[in-house]
């Protein structure tokens, strides 16, 4: 036995010294192995040596080895085991994934039989993680905080999503970034409101800026709510003022001839008709007096209604107008401007002129002049009702217009006649300069088509005017002043159904526009027309062929009645607009009939 144990003597001390430095080195897997590998040879050998069984020495020394491999044995496991969940832990920090290695730490840190070596240095990477980890939460909960103290949604999401990017699985980026992205949303969305909002104030449409804010107020956060309350008592504060004094921005007044000549063919009745309807189709902003003139050179001037913006009040002071007495138009000229000098509310002024007879006393072209050279210079335009194309009293009122600066000189010789030429006075003055509703560059694209329709319209060209309204309607389809203006166009062009169809589309996109009840009063008035006459109403577009085919057709059909009724039938639908209906009964009166090409 002794001679057994001298000659284990080298492989125990080769096999301790390699089981010591894999131990040392924190290696139990490999102080393991080595053990296991020292306990079957020396296993081998005493087999082979004591065949018959070892001594009792030998027994014992080979007993407190396996005792020793089992305690090794565990730490082996152990360390797999921990090395495992550290090598998670690192493929977790090399993504930026903090919270999930910080678990794999601790993991490998509470691993049963885990080596002591293994344990004080997970601890020690563990703790450092721990605390940076602890640091930029301290860091994030700090920039947040103070975004949010300042109500700066914006910055607090952008900070979060810098923190996202680095890891999007962190428990704060999963919890709370996605509230603060909601309230982000809900903030902008809440002040891009209000700044529809402060457009429609801007331009006096509180209504429909009370609606915006309020709606802005149901989505914002509660740190934009006192301010946006303050915005909505600020508009209500407004609109009650606006309409215990409501805003004017333009002054009209409107002078009517009613010498005794008025008298005569009906000329009283057509000339209140016609003021009538145009004092109706005038906005809400616009205020108007109503002057009358008639006697001689030294008097017969005097205010039926001075100005208001209740309109009402014109209409039922029209309706007073008699006739009887000369044409002092001249000096009745120079009252109303020094009227209007002296009462009006606005600097954009217009004086309108209506007259059926020669000038009685002074010039006209001086009246003219001495409104150009006032202080309080305003657009002076003129009606002649059965003056005569290129008759001196026609020829007066040019010069008058002339001098005075920038208006114009219309000639009427029927009722009909006098209503446009009163509708197309009073157009520049209904005319929207621009959309609150669009902004930016399309906002002064569509300024610049409203301002190249009023150089037509100053030229009286009317047909130019509504080309550019049009334009500005097939850009910018969605927008309430463009459908506006189109339809002040066509109506001053005798086209009603036009006219018409733009109203009614301005009431759709502006329902509480604070001129759609005008609007409203001017549809009634727009159907009623169409209503008492309507094959006077002609929608120029792309039917215009069929409705003049149309009227060629009618003396080729004869004595057809038949024939005759469906030619008729394509030239109201054409005059109605609706081209689709017109071509649809073009096509079936060519089956029927000689084929034609419109």
């Amino acid at each position: 036995a002794e001679d057994a144990i001298r000659r284990l003597g080298p492989l125990t001390a080769s096999a301790e010294k390699a089981r010591d430095d894999a131990k040392k080195a924190c290696r139990y897997v490999d102080a393991a192995a080595t053990s296991r590998s020292w306990a079957a040879a020396a296993r081998a050998f005493v087999a082979s040596t004591f065949p018959k069984g070892a001594p009792a020495g030998i027994q014992q020394l080979l007993q407190e080895y396996e005792a020793e491999l089992a305690v090794l044995k565990k730490a082996a496991t152990g360390e797999t085991l921990t090395k495992d969940h550290l090598r998670k832990g690192l493929a977790f920090v090399a993504q930026k994934r903090g919270e999930p290695a910080l678990a794999e730490l601790e993991a490998a840190a509470e691993t049963p039989d885990v080596p002591p070596c293994l344990h004080e240095q997970i601890m020690i990477t563990y703790n450092d993680m721990k605390a940076d980890l602890e640091r930029r939460m301290k860091l994030i909960d700090a920039a947040v905080e103070a975004a949010n103290a300042k109500c700066d949604y914006a910055t607090a999401r952008s900070f979060g999503e810098q923190v996202e990017a680095e890891d999007a699985n962190l428990s704060w980026v999963v919890k709370e970034l996605p509230r603060i992205k909601d309230l982000d949303k809900r903030q902008k969305g809440a002040r891009a409101l209000v700044q529809q909002a402060e457009a429609q104030a801007a331009a006096g449409l509180y209504d429909e800026a009370l609606r915006l804010a309020n709606e802005a107020l149901s989505q914002a956060p509660e740190c934009d709510k006192a301010a946006i309350n303050t915005t909505i008592g600020g508009y209500g504060a407004k609109k009650t003022a606006a309409a215990a004094a409501p805003v004017v921005d333009q002054s009209l007044v409107l002078l009517l001839d009613t010498s005794g000549s008025m008298g005569s063919g009906g000329k009283m009745e057509s000339a209140k008709q016609a003021a009538t309807d145009a004092v109706k189709s005038i906005g809400p902003t616009t205020e108007v007096a109503l002057l009358s003139y008639d006697g001689g050179c030294s008097g017969g001037w005097r205010v039926v209604q001075g100005f208001t913006t209740k309109h009402a009040s014109i209409v039922a002071a029209i309706a007073t107008l008699s006739p009887g007495g000369g044409t002092p138009t001249a000096p009745a000229i120079g009252f109303a401007h020094d009227y209007m000098q002296k009462n009006a509310k606005s600097k954009s002024a217009q004086i309108l002129l209506m007259t059926d007879g020669q000038n009685d006393c002074g010039s006209m072209r001086d009246a003219g002049t001495a409104i150009r050279q006032s202080n309080f210079p305003v657009k002076v335009d003129a009606v002649g009702f059965g003056l005569g194309t290129g008759s001196q009293a026609q020829n007066d009122l040019g010069d008058l217009v002339r001098n005075a600066g920038n208006g114009t000189a219309y000639s009427a010789n029927s009722s009909a006649e006098l209503i446009t030429a009163f509708r197309r006075a009073f157009i520049a003055n209904q005319v929207k300069a621009r959309d609150p509703f669009v902004t930016g560059d399309a906002g002064t694209r569509l300024a610049a088509l409203f301002a190249a329709a009023m150089s037509f319209l100053k030229q009286n060209d009317m047909r130019g005017a509504v080309g550019q309204f049009q334009q500005a309607v097939s850009q910018f389809p969605t927008s309430p002043a463009a459908q506006f203006n189109a339809s002040l166009a066509y109506e001053a062009a005798g086209q009603p159904l036009q006219a018409l169809n733009h109203a009614e589309r301005y009431l759709q996109l502006a329902p509480n526009a604070f001129d759609a009840g005008s609007v409203r009063e001017r549809v009634t008035q727009l159907q009623a027309e169409q209503a008492a006459n309507p094959r006077a109403i002609y929608a120029p577009n792309d039917c215009s062929a069929l409705y003049r085919w149309a009227q060629r057709e009618v003396r080729v059909a004869g004595n057809d009645a038949a024939r005759k009724a469906k030619v008729y039938d394509i030239m109201t639908t054409a005059q109605r607009g609706d081209c689709g209906a017109a071509e649809k009964g073009f096509e079936g009166y060519q089956t029927s009939y000689v084929k034609r090409s419109p």
